[in-house]
């Protein structure tokens, strides 16, 4: 359990404004919060082995790529100005497509092209409206709202996880790993579904995406594994999924992102992500069929770290 308070309302209101923010060049040198736009090259064992021509990356305390991370970033660049080479080592993640490359560590040499800083825009009554909103108090409500279906995302992810544990306490079968490979994008998919629908932002949403994609294969075995458990169930119990039930799922991530539902419905058919959600909301249905029958204790929840 946590209480969202106005405290709360006003620290997420910057972050959520951050998605509208322009990014301009800076003459001096970066400090954390700032971005910069660089090329890496990347050596192993004193040889070359891959190039990135251009990247944006902010200075914060942890930079997730693909496949490995940097830690403490902002410091290593803080004070890089323009043409500076900052080098660092890192370790590419033992979850990793290429199995060859887990584990192994490779140098990171980075050269700064350019420095940039966030120009927020104003928070008025023309920026409230531009986003769909009547005005700063109306965006509040908002943003609270955002914040409590974000508790109620972090408390549905502890008991689900916690239900889930026990149910496939028994599968220990083993997996094909085509079948896993397969399915690593589409539980990808179905996390960032989620966390779209719960408010997070676009920044919270990447840099989870990338921790993810480092924990891919494990967490899809077992993902895998759990998503046959839940379905037997919502099969047993004959759960299913309306229309009306996508369509509910579909305006909450159109309020979120300020767009129209039927753009919203148009990018998921696109992608292919419209099947994730009708299977995401039968599991959850299935998952919310056993903690009606669940005894809670409530527990303090950590502080959210990003």
């Amino acid at each position: 359990v946590r209480d969202v308070t106005s405290d709360d309302v006003t620290s997420y209101l910057k972050k959520f404004i951050t998605q509208y923010a322009q990014l301009a060049d800076r003459d001096g040198p970066a400090e954390p919060g700032d971005f910069v736009v660089a090329s890496i090259d990347l050596s192993r064992n004193g040889e070359p082995y891959r190039g990135i021509s251009s990247v944006e990356l902010q200075l914060k305390p942890k930079v997730r790529f693909r496949d490995a991370e940097i830690a403490d970033f902002d410091k290593l660049m803080a004070g890089s100005t323009v043409g500076i080479v900052k080098t660092v080592d890192l370790v590419v993640s033992n979850e990793a497509e290429q199995v060859e490359m887990r584990g192994e560590k490779l140098t990171a040499r980075i050269t700064v092209g350019q420095v940039r800083r966030q120009q927020l825009p104003e928070l008025n009554s023309a920026f409230c409206e531009s986003i769909g909103y009547a005005d700063e108090n109306e965006l509040r409500d908002e943003v609270e709202g955002m914040l409590r279906r974000q508790v109620t995302f972090d408390q549905r992810q502890a008991c689900r996880q916690q239900v889930l544990e026990k149910i496939t306490e028994s599968a220990q079968w083993d997996l094909p790993e085509s079948l896993v490979a397969k399915q690593t994008e589409n539980a990808l998919r179905r996390e960032v579904l989620e966390m779209q629908q719960a408010g997070f932002t676009t920044q919270q949403i990447l840099a989870r995406e990338n921790e993810l994609r480092q924990k891919s294969i494990s967490s899809t075995r077992q993902a895998l594994k759990e998503h046959f458990v839940l379905d037997r169930i919502a099969t047993k119990e004959k759960i299913e999924v309306s229309p009306i039930d996508i369509e509910s799922e579909i305006n909450m991530m159109a309020v979120q992102r300020g767009e129209s539902p039927r753009k919203v419905r148009a990018r998921l058919q696109k992608s292919g992500v419209i099947e994730n959600l009708e299977a995401q909301i039968r599991e959850r249905k299935a998952v919310d069929l056993i903690l009606r029958s669940a005894q809670f204790e409530d527990v303090p929840a950590p502080m959210p770290t990003n």
